[in-house]
Order: C-alpha cells, then sequence, then structure tokens
C-alpha cells in the first residue's frame, strides 16, 4: 500500500484539498479592473511634534561646575543617561509628566544655554501604489511601510519558498526569480499546480509600488521556488527535507514553509538542522489544528514557528498556539494566484511567509546578522496578542528593523483603509471555523527609547549550566532597551538583566524564554542559571551600543 501523505499544506485554497484534511481557507475575491488612485511613494507618517518620555536634552552653560550640574540634577530628580559629542549636550532621564517642570527649572537657573525635550524622529514611510494595498490591513498593521523607509530588499538575500512550486511567469516576480526545481517531478519546471506556493510567495515577495496587484513585504529579493507539495498539496518527509538542503546548497539565505504534519521525523529535524548550520533561517508555519500540540518542522529548535492573527491582534480560533510557538503574524493577506487574479489567502500558511519576509529585509538592512539576530530582532520586538497564547506577541516590523538595523521606531503607521469590493468571479469557499482557542496573552515589552547616537547591537553566546552554577555576560550599552532571549535547553533556565547591582528583570522556562528591560548607559550584565540538571544553552542579547 501506498504510504500515505503526511506533510501537507497548512492553509487550502480549494474544496478538493479542503476534503483532503489538512487545514483552513478563506473566501477569496479576485483582482479588481478598476485603475488605482495614484499613490506618493513616500510620505510621513505624522505631523505632530513626538517626544521621548521622560528625556531632556540640556547644554549646561560654559562656566558651570560638575558639581553645579550635579546639584541641578539632583534637585529635579534627574540624572545623565549620556551626552553627545562634539555639542556638550547632556541626555537627562527624569520622571514621565515632568519634562517640561524640569525644562522651566533648568532655563530659571541661569547655569543652562538650552534645555529642550527629546524629540522622535521617524523614517520616512514608503506606501506603495498596489491596487490592493488598501486592502491590505496586515502589513499595516505590522508597520512594513515604516521598515520599508529602511529597505524594501535586497538581490542578495535569497527566500525559497518551499511549496507547491510558483508562477514563475508573473509580474510580481518579474526579474526575481532563480532556477528553482520540482521534487516531486524531479525536474525543473516548477510550474504551481495547486495555488498555495504563488500565494505564499506573494505574501513575502510580491513587487511594491510597481501599481500591479498587491505589495509582499521583501520588494527586491530574490526568489528561490522549490516544489516539494503535489497538486493535492500532499508531500513527504523525504521530498521535504530533500527541498532544504538544496535550497541551502543553492544560496538560500531564508526558508519559508506554509507546510508540516503533527508526527516528527528524525530525517526533517536533520534537514532543519543542516539548514541552521549553513546559517540559513527556517521559517515554518504552527499549523491549522486549534491545538497546543507540536507542529513540524515548526517545532524543532531553533525554527522560527508563526501562528496566525486577525486585525485585532487576536489570535484566529484555528491557529495552532502555545509557548512551542515562537510568534504570530497577520493571517488573512491578498496575494497572487498562478492565474495572476488577487485572492485572500488566509491560515497559518499565510503568516508565515509575512515572517519570512520581514526577515528578508532584516537581512538586507544588515548584511553582517546572522539567522539568531534575524530571530531575537524579530522575537523581542513583538506587540501583545488581545487574545490566544504563544511565546511572544504579533511582529512588528518597525520596532524589528530599529532593533537591528540601528534606525530609531516611529509611531504607528495607520491602518489599511477599507474600499469597495471589486467586481468577484468564482473564489474558493469558506470551511466551517475551528473551535476557537482561549489563553492567556502575555505582554511584550516596548520599543526602545531613542538615546543619543545609539548602535544596535546583537551578540550570540553559548554554555551550560546546572542548577548550581551560572553564566555571566558582561556588556555596555548606551541605555535604553534591552532584549535576552535562551533557546536550545532541554530543561529550563533562569536569564536575568542586572545593571548597577539591581535585578531589572529577570524569568524563568523552558527554551525560548525572554526578557526585556530598559537599562541606563554604562554597564550591564545578563545572567544563565540553570533549575535542574547540566542542560546546554543559546543565549541571543540584543541591546544599543
Amino acid at each position: 500500500m501506498k504510504r500515505p501523505l503526511r506533510v501537507q499544506l497548512v492553509a487550502e485554497l480549494t474544496a478538493a484539498v479542503i476534503a483532503a484534511g489538512a487545514g483552513i481557507a478563506i473566501a477569496a475575491e479576485p483582482n479588481s479592473t478598476g485603475s488605482p488612485s495614484p499613490v506618493a511613494a513616500v510620505a510621513q507618517t505624522s505631523v505632530r511634534p513626538a517626544f521621548a518620555s521622560g528625556r531632556v536634552l540640556v547644554k549646561f552653560a560654559r562656566a558651570t561646575s560638575a558639581s553645579a550640574r550635579a546639584q541641578l540634577e539632583r534637585s529635579n530628580h534627574a540624572r545623565t543617561v549620556g551626552s553627545i559629542h562634539g555639542l556638550g549636550v547632556h541626555v537627562l532621564e527624569v520622571s514621565s509628566g515632568s519634562e517640561g517642570k524640569v525644562i522651566a527649572a533648568l532655563q530659571h537657573s541661569g547655569k543652562v544655554v538650552y534645555a529642550e525635550r527629546d524629540g522622535i524622529v521617524h523614517a520616512s514611510d514608503v506606501v506603495p501604489n498596489d491596487p490592493y494595498w488598501s486592502k491590505q490591513w496586515g502589513e499595516s498593521l505590522i508597520h512594513a511601510t515604516t521598515a520599508w523607509g529602511t529597505t524594501t530588499g535586497s538581490s542578495s538575500v535569497v527566500v525559497a519558498v518551499l511549496d507547491t512550486g510558483v508562477n514563475t511567469a508573473l509580474n510580481e516576480f518579474a526579474g526575481r526569480t532563480l532556477p528553482g526545481y520540482n521534487f516531486v517531478a524531479n525536474s525543473t519546471n516548477v510550474t504551481d499546480d495547486n495555488s498555495h506556493g504563488t500565494a505564499a510567495a506573494g505574501v513575502a515577495l510580491a513587487q511594491g509600488n510597481n501599481a500591479t496587484g498587491v505589495a509582499g513585504l521583501c520588494w527586491s529579493c530574490d526568489l528561490l521556488p522549490v516544489k516539494v507539495l503535489d497538486s493535492t498539496g500532499g508531500g513527504t518527509d523525504s521530498v521535504t527535507a530533500t527541498g532544504i538542503t538544496w535550497a541551502v546548497d543553492h544560496g538560500a539565505k531564508i526558508l519559508s514553509l506554509s507546510l508540516g504534519g503533527t508526527a516528527t521525523s528524525a530525517t526533517l529535524a536533520n534537514a532543519v538542522s543542516y539548514a541552521q548550520s549553513h546559517g540559513a533561517l527556517v521559517v515554518a508555519a504552527a499549523g491549522n489544528n486549534s491545538s497546543s500540540a507540536a507542529f513540524y518542522p515548526a517545532a524543532y529548535p531553533g525554527v522560527l514557528s508563526v501562528a496566525a492573527t486577525d486585525q485585532y491582534d487576536a489570535l484566529y480560533s484555528y491557529s495552532d498556539f502555545g509557548a512551542w510557538v515562537d510568534v504570530a503574524a497577520p493571517g488573512s493577506n491578498y496575494s497572487t494566484w498562478p492565474s495572476g487574479s488577487i485572492y485572500l489567502f488566509g491560515g497559518t500558511s499565510s503568516a508565515t511567509p509575512v515572517v519570512a519576509g520581514l526577515a528578508g529585509l532584516l537581512f538586507s538592512a544588515n548584511p553582517s546578522a546572522t539567522a539568531a539576530d534575524v530571530t531575537n530582532a524579530i522575537t523581542t520586538t513583538t506587540d501583545p496578542l488581545t487574545s490566544g497564547s504563544i511565546a511572544t506577541g504579533r511582529v512588528n516590523a518597525a520596532k524589528a528593523m530599529a532593533l537591528l538595523a540601528g534606525a530609531p521606531p516611529t509611531a504607528p503607521s495607520p491602518s489599511a483603509s477599507p474600499t469597495p469590493t471589486p467586481t468577484s468571479t468564482t473564489a474558493p469557499p469558506s470551511p466551517t471555523p475551528s473551535p476557537t482557542a482561549t489563553a492567556t496573552a502575555t505582554s511584550p515589552a516596548p520599543a526602545p527609547t531613542p538615546s543619543a547616537g545609539p548602535t544596535a547591537t546583537s551578540v550570540t553566546y553559548g554554555g551550560n549550566v546546572t542548577a548550581t552554577s551560572s553564566k555571566s555576560f558582561a556588556l555596555t550599552t548606551s541605555g535604553g532597551m534591552v532584549s535576552a532571549k535562551v533557546t536550545g535547553m532541554s530543561g529550563n533556565v533562569t536569564v536575568s538583566i542586572v545593571a548597577s547591582g539591581a535585578t531589572l528583570a529577570s524569568a524563568t522556562g523552558a527554551s525560548g524564554v525572554s526578557i526585556t528591560a530598559t537599562v541606563p548607559a554604562g554597564g550591564f550584565t545578563v545572567v544563565v542559571k540553570g533549575a535542574g540538571t547540566k542542560t546546554k544553552f543559546q543565549l541571543s542579547v540584543g541591546y544599543f551600543a
């Protein structure tokens, strides 16, 4: 008897595939036949002035002694957390809400040249002119426009989409598609005979600002199509593993896998390890089973696993959940179909290429970044979920870019406004909703507070700890947010951030445990301590040097 196909699509597009039993589909609409209104390629996020909370900039008069400066700070409950070289300007930290009072007192003292609030600057948002942009609420929600102000991608970053194939003839991928391979038929013909793969590729990589269709996350990254699933959306561990190693050997920096199953496989796990040992980042769907049970390859160590959320930052009822799931991303996205039409593409299959495309942007902005650096930037800058429980929250492209590329995070960009529904033809059917999974959400840390001349830095360490031993890692920061995440453990560990003899944040947990803290300028230490028998760990720390 032929072995049943185990690795299947994580989101389905047709009634036939839904009947095969893999997941979720969302009713869709075809492309609009109308002409889009012109949209400026570059726009500011806001015209209202914005200021950093609890920050004051002051230039003391030349005759003001150090002791007089210290006295002024003490009397106003302020302290110096940084200075701007060559300008003689000090950055003071004050109580939130007292900025105006402190500025007035400093100016009244006669000992300063000036005092002012620390304003927040914004990267110019890049707003694409694609016809469906106004309906792409997911990319607006994660502030992709702000990340695009830093980069829209680089051809040196290759994103492999391992799926049902891709229609590489579409204009959305023109000039950015590398020769792929079909491991189902053992040929170079990667034609998509299901639609799932082309939709996944569109979410991650569709060309933006070309007045056509939709805007993907990484407009300028190269696409490597790898067909590992057949026309029904089914496949095997062996074919998927072969596709993974082949993609890595052919230059893939990021592997996007909107597929998986509930049974683990040593062969598939080894393929993931092969990719990781070659510096590639594997991004995989958490599954559409409304379950906290592990789903593979998403649940393998080091894989960036992705759940699906709606426009209100709640997990979709079908999405898998639990502490083993790293992040969430919008799970209903307009995307490309092999025919060139535009439909809604739903499920964790749709959320996964959002994260893969974001990873492409981050690698493009910081070519020296490692997969661990990019994972750290994505997982430590999420926004909280309103319902559902995973390790972190919903991805925020602007915050991740700020941490990895050193650009200041901006105020939230406006959500995509609704537009009239275009004339519809026959669309894929909606399935019966899965039972809603409910759990308590945890809140992630806020974006880094801008400081004088920061450089976003990410470092990675490794080691072994036990219940009676710990590892300490001393670093120096210019002030602001510090994030620490511990992965790769077989048991629990405790991770802490310590500065000036005080523990600012601490947490105990299994692989993926993370913490953040706002640290003043100067030295700080990250401490990892075991909670049981000897366990190996990897520590990623993000901070502003």
